[in-house]
């Protein structure tokens, strides 16, 4: 007897011979539907998971921004708020960003390598969501 849905797709294990009475083919018949309505449901749930993947990622890009940033730009950095529990460990007076910081180099089409100016600390690899021009104010 199966004992889960993978019992009823990989079929007996046993290789005596299977009684061939009316309640034997009601099992075999319900088995065979039951692996029908797994199969179909499995499609459904697949079809609709791909529609709310594409639903979710048009959100994601409606709202970003595609940043243009070469190797030597400077930028300010976003600083992530450090949270413990549902508590946030960063003031609001706290500044949101720090920098400016030099891009070194460019890991791939959205990620750089990020060099702190103040210190010269190699900050590590930054996604360009994290990241904003710097702007030098002339007085």
């Amino acid at each position: 007897d199966p004992r889960g849905p993978l019992d009823l797709l990989i079929g007996e294990t046993t290789e005596e011979a299977q009684p061939t009475t009316s309640e034997h083919r009601q099992i075999q018949e319900y088995k065979k539907n039951l692996i029908n309505n797994l199969r179909w449901l499995y499609n459904i749930v697949k079809e609709h998971s791909e529609i709310e993947k594409l639903k979710q990622k048009e959100n994601y890009d409606q709202h970003t921004t595609q940043r243009q940033c070469n190797e030597g730009d400077l930028v300010w950095v976003a600083r992530p708020a450090a949270y413990i529990g549902e508590n946030s460990m960063g003031g609001k007076l706290q500044p949101h960003y720090y920098g400016p910081c030099r891009l070194i180099k460019q890991l791939s089409p959205n990620t750089f390598t990020v060099c702190r100016l103040s210190d010269n600390v190699n900050v590590g690899a930054t996604n360009t969501d994290r990241i904003k021009p710097y702007i030098e104010l002339n007085r």
